[in-house]
């Protein structure tokens, strides 16, 4: 009973996502779920050269230039990959980072950019603690008015650590 209202879910999503599957493998010949920009956000958000906003390497750049789509997805995430496991320490910091930077209330309005050195990252910091502060309150708000549903509860705590880490991973500045 407690897995019913899961199933059904995930059986609902499968039937929309299916159609869209079959048509992406006949026309590119294959398997593409939904779309193929994961790879390319993963890099843009994972190289050497990130800052937490929307900053694209120049190697991605070119190649993006020159290639289908599917290949930019595919070795996005290969690139992606290559820099977390060769470089943990600067992927931490990293991280760090873009938690700072997506949590930040200012961010979204672009109000801390006339601000410089240790003045910008005071507000940006600030700024996300205060809605760190929110969302901590929002989800002691789910669960205390879903307490007669636990499995509600569940998925939309699942639901919310899956958006933070997805925010993570990749680009912040979608935001």
């Amino acid at each position: 009973r407690f897995w019913q209202p899961m199933l059904l879910c995930a059986a609902g999503a499968i039937l929309v996502v299916a159609p869209w599957s079959i048509r992406n493998a006949t026309v590119n010949g294959q398997f593409i779920t939904l779309t193929v920009g994961g790879g390319y956000v993963f890099w843009v958000g994972n190289n050497a050269e990130a800052d937490g906003e929307l900053s694209i390497p120049r190697a991605l750049q070119e190649f993006r230039e020159t290639q289908p789509i599917y290949q930019v997805d595919r070795r996005g995430y290969a690139e992606g990959i290559r820099f977390i496991a060769g470089h943990p320490g600067l992927f931490v910091r990293l991280l760090a980072l873009k938690t700072v930077k997506s949590w930040s209330l200012l961010r979204t309005n672009g109000w801390y950019l006339h601000m410089r050195g240790r003045w910008q990252w005071l507000w940006v910091a600030l700024s996300a603690v205060t809605e760190g502060v929110i969302f901590t309150l929002g989800l002691l708000g789910i669960a205390t008015s879903s307490q007669a549903q636990r499995p509600h509860r569940a998925c939309l705590l699942l639901y919310a650590a899956s958006c933070l880490l997805t925010w993570l991973l990749t680009v912040v500045e979608p935001k």
